[in-house]
């Protein structure tokens, strides 16, 4: 017999991924996929650069997490994780310019949705209605680059704008709540 396992938030993740993929790809307008992945850098920037800019923009789960295990008989965990969400862009663009192509219209609606699927995902809990603890941080010109620029790929051998998702407070169920 098979060993159950545990809720995992990297399945979890994708799941609400895929719903945030979903929202963007039957809207109406300006139609787009956002592609899932997990792991450590190395191992995500060899994918994105073997793949040549086809699974982007991407919602990357940032390996490793921190389960805090025992806080409460209710909960499986209180987990703690970062998400990155990631765009190809342009090393000449203006701050203007990637507000107006990258960070407005894709990276930051992007955020929107995704927190919002997060709230509504049955594994988690959240203490109040207020909202998720978390820092964002919007990262232009992402990775090698310094606050001056750069005119070298970063850290996904591209050049990427990024939103980062620091420091996400997770409560996770032992059994997904039951959908009304």
């Amino acid at each position: 017999m098979a060993l159950k396992v545990l809720p995992y938030l990297p399945d979890i993740m994708q799941g609400v991924v895929a719903r945030v993929d979903n929202y963007f790809w039957t809207r109406p307008d300006d139609k787009f996929h956002v592609f899932f992945d997990k792991g450590i850098l190395r191992q995500v920037a060899k994918k994105v650069a073997e793949e040549k800019n086809q699974n982007v923009p991407l919602v990357w789960l940032v390996m490793n997490f921190d389960d805090e295990m025992g806080k409460t008989m209710d909960l499986f965990s209180c987990t703690y994780c970062n998400l990155i969400i990631a765009m190809p862009t342009q090393p000449g663009y203006t701050q203007q310019e990637r507000d107006d192509i990258v960070f407005k219209p894709v990276l930051l609606p992007i955020y929107q949705v995704l927190m919002n699927e997060i709230f509504k995902e049955p594994w988690f809990s959240f203490p109040t209605r207020e909202g998720i603890l978390h820092k964002r941080r919007i990262r232009p010109f992402w990775g090698i680059g310094e606050v001056n620029g750069a005119d070298r790929e970063n850290l996904f051998k591209m050049f990427v704008d990024v939103v980062m998702i620091q420091n996400l407070e997770l409560n996770i169920r032992d059994q997904p709540k039951r959908v009304c």
